[in-house]
């Protein structure tokens, strides 16, 4: 009896332990999220939906800040509420607010001329979650419903947004993992740096393309008519392969994995120096514009880059959906 007493109080004992543990741990992942504080800008278009975010962040354990106050300290920095600002500028509202993640973004529910009566109606809603400390695009996505009623495709919106601000949650609490542990690219004795001195040492060779397919203009971006540019900082390797690929302006939309599959998709000879093969760091500039006298298949990015990389041959580009542009460095002409 007094073993099966002892066997008992074990057990009871391991149970409470192991509740606590498991609360603790819950209260250290609700504690990691209360720690960060959160401004949602203006999202445009849809009213509801400004509100709707702030209220389902909260509801996760975020702390939102107040509209009116996050408002008056993005205008006092200057910031116009972009949709494809700099990372400096992400800082700097952020700063200005007082808060470390930002939501970003722009909606609409509009009535289409459409044959199709389902089609009717068209709600959109493009979601931007950004890290205001480094300024990096933590994710984006976007959301599109069609119906035959505006009551209908305002719901299904509302209903999706409710899902991707749950699905913050996690990115929200690995974030400081994600800050903490994040490698530098590449190493800088490693690689000829192109970017702080684009026109190159003596003996120096730049790596030059010889094949670049066109980045395309997203169905996304064409929803909102969107103009942006997509700044990467990119690892050419020795063995005509591509190190790290680091967004340094980001857009949205789906342009940043545009630009970014262009590039992986392109064929280079490597840099040289000294007559040796070895890898090098480039910036290249993607931009990209809406011109309504083209359909969305011919509308394309446009890169530019420092005037190194100018002996790529300019042979993919074409004159329907081109962007215009002016290049990186004054002379530069290396365009798609």
């Amino acid at each position: 009896m007094r073993a099966l007493i002892r066997r008992s109080v074990c057990a009871a004992t391991v149970a409470v332990l192991s509740g606590l543990t498991q609360a603790a741990a819950i209260g250290q992942d609700e504690a990691a999220i209360i720690a960060h504080r959160a401004a949602v800008l203006p999202l445009s278009g849809f009213v509801p939906l400004r509100s709707e975010v702030a209220r389902l962040l909260a509801g996760s354990g975020v702390a939102t800040l107040d509209f009116g106050l996050a408002d008056a300290a993005s205008r006092g920095v200057g910031f116009n509420g972009s949709l494809n600002p700099t990372k400096d500028e992400i800082r700097r509202v952020a700063s200005a607010i007082g808060c470390d993640i930002l939501v970003l973004g722009t909606s609409s529910v509009a009535e289409r001329e459409s044959s199709d009566p389902a089609r009717r109606w068209d709600a959109f809603a493009g979601l931007f979650l950004v890290d205001g400390r480094s300024g990096n695009l933590l994710h984006y996505n976007g959301l599109r419903y069609f119906g035959s009623e505006r009551a209908d495709v305002e719901r299904l919106l509302l209903d999706a947004v409710a899902v991707e601000v749950k699905s913050w949650s996690k990115r929200i609490r690995l974030l400081d993992r994600v800050i903490d542990e994040r490698p530098e690219i590449g190493s800088p004795e490693s690689f000829l740096d192109f970017v702080s001195n684009p026109e190159g040492s003596p003996n120096e060779i730049p790596p030059r393309f010889f094949s670049r397919p066109v980045p395309a203009y997203t169905t996304d971006a064409d929803r909102i008519h969107a103009t942006a540019t997509v700044e990467l900082l990119v690892e050419f390797l020795a063995d005509e392969t591509y190190g790290r690929i680091e967004l340094v302006r980001w857009a949205g939309f789906g342009l940043d994995e545009s630009a970014i599959a262009a590039v992986r998709a392109s064929k280079f000879w490597p840099a040289r120096k000294n007559g040796r093969l070895v890898p090098a760091r480039a910036m290249l500039r993607f931009n990209f514009r809406f011109r309504d006298d083209t359909s969305i298949g011919s509308r394309r990015g446009e890169m530019e880059s420092a005037p190194i990389l100018r002996a790529c041959a300019a042979s993919h580009s074409t004159d329907s959906g081109r962007a215009e542009s002016s290049p990186i460095i004054p002379g530069s002409d290396l365009k798609y």
